[in-house]
């Protein structure tokens, strides 16, 4: 379709000056605003426009980029920010085990170093050796 302005086109399209065109995707390079799905056009890419839906599921928007979600114990700024959606003063909290280092376990919500063996384990996961210790 032949367009003068953006207004020409229809929904999730620009106008290059001559047709519309689809408008662009994360990464895209750009010279407007109005060719990035988002809406940003940072540095002639198109960025994410802080909005945390416009990155790929994993990822937090910050500014005008994508970054992956930090694992318990990364620093952070804000929840979105997390894998577990919780930052607790200024660290990713946990959920489960998972969310931490292969040498942490998640314990109320904070990643703890694991424990040795003998240490009074309460479950596998929180000692180095991954099995929990028999009662001596």
């Amino acid at each position: 379709m032949n367009c003068k302005t953006t207004a020409n086109c229809g929904s999730g399209q620009f106008c290059d000056g001559f047709s519309c065109q689809n408008k662009k995707g994360l990464g895209a390079t750009c010279l407007s605003n109005a060719e990035c799905a988002a809406g940003q056009c940072a540095a002639g890419i198109c960025g994410c426009n802080y909005a945390d839906e416009n990155c790929p599921g994993g990822q937090y928007c910050s500014a005008a980029a994508c970054f992956n979600k930090g694992a318990g114990g990364a620093l952070c700024g804000r929840g979105g920010e997390c894998q577990s959606g919780a930052c607790n003063g200024g660290v990713c909290g946990c959920a489960n085990n998972s969310q931490c280092g292969s040498t942490q376990y998640c314990s109320g919500s904070t990643c703890t170093a694991k424990l040795a063996a003998g240490a009074g384990c309460s479950s596998g996961g929180q000692c180095i050796s991954g099995s929990q210790p028999s009662d001596e």
